[in-house]
């Protein structure tokens, strides 16, 4: 297990179109993330919703499944209930900056592979920029 907080990538849209941009991920998440294969989404309460997917995971098909809840237009609390990384915990918020927005990620990531905490963390930043710039690129056709 490891923590992560990472700090200071940018939006350049504001706080409402990201909100728009986090709620389109329960209709087009496959078209945001092409790596999320079979997406399913399951709405528990008003913020409460949990997702299901398949994906790539060094050759081989895992399936995933995280409970996201929403806390408009603060961000969001995720927990990985199945998947290579089943037993994550982490927050992503919004710091509004006019028509920018700042996102922060902090939580304690866990990995089923065995690595040092070092290569968990590499690989989780590198996760993390890569579904960044998918958001990115989506919001961009928003």
């Amino acid at each position: 297990m490891v923590f992560v907080f990472d700090q200071g990538a940018v939006y350049d849209a504001p706080i409402d179109k990201i909100w728009k941009l986090n709620m389109a991920h329960g209709a087009v998440m496959a078209k945001i993330h092409p790596g999320a294969k079979n997406p399913t989404f399951e709405q528990l309460s008003d913020t409460v919703f949990q997702v299901s997917y398949e994906t790539d995971v060094g050759g081989r098909t895992a399936k995933v499944v995280v409970k996201f809840t929403f806390y408009p237009t603060l961000g969001f609390a995720a927990e990985h209930l199945e998947g290579p990384f089943e037993g994550t915990k982490f927050f992503n918020y919004y710091t509004p900056k006019g028509k920018q927005t700042e996102v922060t990620v902090v939580g304690e990531f866990v990995s089923k592979a065995p690595m040092s905490d070092e290569k968990a963390k590499e690989g989780v930043l590198a996760m993390l920029e890569q579904l960044f710039q998918e958001d990115k690129a989506y919001l961009a056709t928003m």
